[in-house]
């Protein structure tokens, strides 16, 4: 069985996953990331000016089968709001994808999803769906999202995810 968990820090796991912001699309917020010894801090400005309103990151474009797995946990401690974990399943921004949302406090926290809970949410409006099993399995790109579209600073340090 293939581990799709990802453990960050200096010299693990992370190194390339991107940020990706709102100004593909024209919008002003800012997000980057860099590396503690054992965690990534993700931070920035979320903006509205210009239809913006997210900050993203996220693991290269590939093929991950997430079937063998029933829950996932992220280890993690922030602030600014509501984040989420997304799932995609085309790299077209106006399809489809599926998150699981969180709201951290300044301490470690660990949050868990059963990963049939994951919800469907389309340009960041939730359709009421959920994920399918053929879904899980043929996700294509997974990642961090701060995107509930209010604006101001966050910031995001992470240890872990976990699937299992």
């Amino acid at each position: 069985m293939q581990d799709l968990s990802v453990d960050f820090g200096k010299d693990k796991d992370g190194q390339d996953w991107k940020t990706i912001n709102d100004g593909v699309m024209g919008g002003l917020s800012q997000g980057n990331s860099f590396f503690n010894e054992n965690t990534v801090i993700f931070k920035g400005l979320i903006s509205l000016e210009n239809n913006g309103g997210f900050a993203s990151y996220r693991k290269p474009f590939g093929k991950y089968d997430y079937s063998q797995y029933e829950k996932l946990s992220i280890r993690c401690r922030g602030n600014g709001g509501t984040f989420a974990l997304t799932f995609e399943t085309s790299s077209r921004f106006y399809e489809p994808n599926f998150k699981y949302e969180f709201t951290p406090k300044d301490e470690w926290q660990v949050f868990e999803c059963n990963l049939e809970d994951l919800r469907e949410s389309i340009l960041l409006k939730y359709t009421g769906n959920l994920i399918s099993s053929e879904d899980i399995a043929n996700i294509i790109r997974f990642g961090i999202i701060k995107g509930d579209k209010r604006e101001g600073v966050f910031e995001l340090e992470v240890d872990y995810i976990r699937f299992e």
